[in-house]
């Protein structure tokens, strides 16, 4: 590893020629100290992790910080131009040359990557090296030098991968599961203002979490991807379709979620696709409902502990959620269903009681009841459809204290 400490021994005439001395050593040093120096988008990596690992006191950083930085900065920028097309631009007699030489790419995009890794260094993986280079990409870079056309489906999938990278590296853990999401709503917050990773390029980025997020459900609930490669629009026009007939519309959710704040939050909305995966009533609790249920109302703001009191929840979440943006309209059949187990079941932990349903009823789900220990027979689907259409005339809450004056 001491190949790295020699780098600047030898004074060059030039910026221009310092910058390709440097990356000429730094790629050789790197590699000699098991870190994959190509020049290729996967390298970044590398240069988060050699920054991540060397920049303690006993680093190989720490042992001559200034220039084994500048010399990083240059192997960045060189990788840019080969990525992306540019060129260097530098000032020989700028007394701050080093840290100021800028990489001007082919769509006049200037960056300065010297600087770039001195952020990186100072401020850790929040200001990841690949994370940056990655939102450089201009549209269909990866085609360029191959002169090849790909579909929009292949873009998805390509997108993913490389989101996936990009928000791993930056400490966003993307592993396609429900929890991820909690993620993508964190990235949106943290990185929408005007230094954020998002501003670098918004189309680009905002695609990328809605395939990410897309390809996430279809992990998790069943689905597969249409697409439409004659559309113009047909980036934020793709669409999965669930193995229960729910059509999403991921790129367009995305969009809302960096629009409108959490209100749109990404993993309350997958929490309520949820719901649509019940299976059909049994005599036995709803367990599997009243997880999803649960999950999606406390993670919206509405409490839900099976306490007398939350039913003031599920009269609030029916008056909040019943409109035309609401998210009883993501599935108002399944979603009235599941607050009717829910209902139900904190009847049942209230004041005793036990399901009654008949699997040979074609509207089984619907007349499903359940029987108190005091003798009572209430509907609670039944019950849940009126607060739905009669507004809070009906309201759940206080049909079930009246309940109580019946034990």
């Amino acid at each position: 590893m001491g190949i790295i400490d020699n780098i600047f021994k030898k004074k060059k005439p030039s910026l221009a020629e310092d910058i390709r001395s440097a990356c000429e050593w730094v790629v050789t040093a790197l590699n000699s100290s098991g870190y994959n120096a190509d020049h290729t988008l996967e390298s970044m990596k590398e240069i988060d992790r050699f920054i991540e690992e060397q920049s303690g006191e006993n680093g190989i950083i720490s042992r001559n910080r200034g220039q084994i930085i500048f010399a990083l900065g240059c192997y960045v920028g060189e990788t840019v131009i080969r990525l992306y097309g540019g060129e260097w631009i530098t000032d020989d007699d700028d007394p701050q040359g080093e840290i100021n030489i800028s990489v001007r790419l082919d769509g006049n995009v200037v960056i300065f990557p010297v600087q770039r890794v001195i952020k990186r260094y100072q401020n850790g993986s929040e200001d990841g090296i690949y994370a940056y280079v990655y939102t450089l990409s201009p549209d269909k870079t990866k085609n360029k030098a191959k002169n090849k056309t790909t579909t929009l489906y292949e873009n998805i999938h390509t997108a993913c991968e490389l989101v996936v990278s990009a928000l791993n590296s930056s400490d966003y853990n993307a592993d396609y599961s429900i929890e991820s999401l909690k993620e993508i709503d964190r990235f949106i917050d943290e990185q929408s203002g005007e230094d954020g990773l998002i501003s670098r390029g918004r189309g680009k980025i905002l695609f990328a979490l809605g395939c990410y997020v897309g390809e996430t459900v279809i992990r998790l609930y069943g689905g597969k991807w249409y697409t439409d490669d004659n559309d113009p629009a047909g980036e934020i026009k793709a669409y999965a379709e669930l193995d229960n007939g729910t059509v999403i519309f991921p790129m367009q959710k995305v969009l809302k979620r960096y629009q409108n704040g959490s209100e749109d939050g990404i993993y309350v909305y997958v929490c309520a696709l949820s719901l649509n995966k019940t299976k059909r009533i049994t005599a036995t609790p709803y367990e599997d409902i009243n997880r999803s249920i649960v999950v999606a109302l406390n993670w919206s703001g509405y409490k839900a502990d099976y306490t007398i009191e939350s039913l003031k929840e599920i009269d609030r979440f029916i008056d909040e959620q019943s409109g035309e943006d609401g998210m009883i309209s993501l599935g108002s059949g399944e979603i009235l269903f599941s607050l009717g187990c829910y209902v139900a079941e904190t009847v049942i932990h209230l004041y005793g009681g036990e399901w009654r349903s008949d699997d040979n009823d074609p509207k089984g789900e619907m007349n499903a009841s359940v029987k108190l220990d005091n003798g009572t027979i209430i509907f609670p689907m039944q019950m849940v459809l009126k607060r739905y259409q009669n507004g809070s005339e009906d309201s759940i809450y206080a049909y079930v204290y009246t309940l109580s004056t019946k034990s």
